[in-house]
């Protein structure tokens, strides 16, 4: 028989059947390793649709899990023939409360943040460096530290669905309320001010959360494979609040598939990940109204706009505890590159060269542990009102967001 290699999607079966038929062996007499062939596909393709119909949360009320996030990135830019690069790691410890599970599957949680650990190395006109742990309770804080110093101890309510959505959201605006609160008066206050406000703004916590939950098949996903797709806007990437950008949407797209070769631990699911970045819209203009007046000028007359490209890709893959759904890892690596390029409206002209790509390699990890019972997960104590109640009774007036 052929040496075959088949990937096995929404129309599996009929490609399957159709090719085993086909088969010469199951026409010259020999036809049992055709069938053979046709049981083994089959097989294949049923316990890789159980796994991926199995691979969700089942939460239980009660259960209380410690999760750590870590994020290593490095950027890297050549300027005028000089490299600049930065290095930066964090490390986010948070509690995660089952109070609530509803007859869907989906849960209210009680979300704690515990403790940040960052570091930064920085290559530039001016070296930076630091190291901050907030267990060591130092007395000096770097500000980009900042806005997750400031949240320490505050819990915010996250309603999650079987499929790691993250549904609702209940409290953030008393987190920013209380974390503002903490910070005192210095120079750059203000600015640390607006890190809070974009840090745990809803879209950015979502964001967040769903790169880490949202890693399970949707309950209407047909098939084996299922996919992600998230588009960013301008506001989401931050460019337009610093008058940079007009428009920009990025797609990442993550496509999932169960990786049955590994998948062999009892009770384990390993389920590999792709991700693609690229843009689909991209409108922008230069900052400075002079800047531009004189690239049109060097340009010819011809109007002059700037062109930002994002671009990239990435892998990684999840292991999943299946009785409960619980992530016990789930690790991927991304390599994204930026570019500026200036673009006349003349066809006459060439596009301009713009200033060199900024090269972002950045490798995230997230992990659930189950905490037994008897141990304490809890945060200090928080009066956001709890998952059930409306958001407009909540003690301390933290809206549903």
């Amino acid at each position: 028989m052929k040496n075959l290699e088949l990937r096995i999607e929404k129309e599996e079966l009929k490609i399957v059947v159709g090719l085993a038929i086909s088969l010469p062996s199951l026409r010259d007499g020999t036809g049992r390793r055709g069938y053979k062939f046709l049981i083994c596909c089959v097989s294949l393709l049923l316990y890789s649709n159980a796994m991926a119909d199995s691979l969700k949360f089942k939460f239980a009320p009660g259960d209380k899990y410690s999760l750590v996030s870590v994020t290593e990135q490095k950027l890297s830019r050549v300027i005028d023939g000089n490299e600049w690069s930065a290095e930066q790691t964090t490390h986010l410890e948070c509690d995660l409360n089952v109070e609530e599970v509803d007859e869907n599957g989906a849960a209210w949680t009680r979300y704690t943040y515990k403790r940040v650990i960052m570091k930064l190395r920085s290559k530039d006109q001016r070296d930076q460096k630091f190291d901050f742990d907030s267990d060591a309770n130092e007395s000096k804080i770097p500000i980009p530290v900042m806005p997750f110093q400031m949240a320490l101890g505050e819990s915010i309510y996250l309603r999650i669905t079987p499929q790691g959505r993250i549904d609702k959201i209940n409290g953030l605006q008393f987190l920013i309320t209380s974390a503002k609160s903490k910070m005192g008066s210095f120079p750059g206050a203000d600015m640390v001010s607006r890190n809070i406000e974009r840090q745990f703004d809803e879209p950015a916590v979502r964001r967040t959360l769903e790169d880490q939950f949202a890693v399970f098949p949707d309950s209407n996903n047909e098939g084996t494979i299922w996919t992600r797709k998230e588009v960013l806007s301008s506001a989401d990437l931050s460019y337009a609040k610093m008058g940079q950008v007009e428009e920009v949407n990025i797609v990442f797209e993550k496509t999932f598939r169960p990786n049955t070769d590994k998948s062999v631990q009892s009770g384990i699911s390993v389920v590999d990940v792709n991700l693609i970045v690229q843009p689909e819209v991209v409108y922008t203009r230069a900052s400075n109204p002079r800047r531009l007046a004189s690239q049109s000028e060097a340009a010819g007359g011809a109007s002059t706009k700037t062109i930002r490209e994002i671009s990239g890709d990435g892998a990684g893959q999840i292991e999943i505890e299946n009785a409960t759904g619980r992530i016990i890892n789930n690790k991927m690596t991304r390599d994204m590159v930026e570019r500026v390029k200036l673009a006349t409206q003349s066809q006459m002209l060439r596009p301009m060269s713009g200033p060199e790509p900024i090269i972002t390699h950045k490798v995230t990890t997230f992990q659930m542990t189950k905490i037994a019972e008897g141990k304490s997960a809890e945060g200090e104590t928080s009066h956001i009102g709890g998952p059930a109640k409306p958001a407009d009774t909540n003690e301390k007036g933290a809206p549903s967001t």
